[in-house]
C-alpha cells in the first residue's frame, strides 16, 4: 500500500495537495508515510480523526449505493495505472470485460 502512496504523490495532480482516506490504519503504515513524505520533503497541514459510532457507519454502509461486480480477469495493473478503483474505473472496466 504505501507503494501505491508513494508513487500517487509523485503524480503532478498531488501537487497541491491530497488527502489520505482511511489510510494510514495502522502504526506501521503511518511510520512508512512519515519515512515517504520526510524523503519528498512534504509536510502535513492537517490531520483529521473522525469519531463516528459504528451502528452510524454500518448503516451508512448498509444505505450506500453497490459497486458493480467486477470480472476476476480484469487484470490488476489497471487497479495500479488508476492508482487504485474508484468507481469510475470500475464500471469502465466491468464495461469493457463484457465486450
Amino acid at each position: 500500500m504505501i507503494g501505491l502512496v508513494r508513487e500517487k504523490l509523485a503524480d503532478p495532480s498531488c501537487a497541491n495537495g491530497f488527502v489520505l482516506d482511511g489510510f494510514p490504519r495502522t502504526v506501521p503504515q503511518a511510520e512508512a508515510l512519515g519515512t515517504v513524505l520526510t524523503a519528498k520533503g512534504i509536510a502535513l497541514d492537517l490531520v483529521v480523526n473522525f469519531q463516528v459510532p459504528r451502528e452510524d457507519v454500518v448503516q451508512a454502509i448498509e444505505r450506500a449505493p453497490k459497486l458493480p461486480e467486477v470480472p476476476s480477469d480484469v487484470p490488476c495493473r489497471l487497479c495500479a495505472a488508476q492508482g487504485g478503483w474508484d468507481l469510475r474505473s470500475m464500471r469502465r472496466a466491468a464495461r469493457a470485460a463484457e465486450r
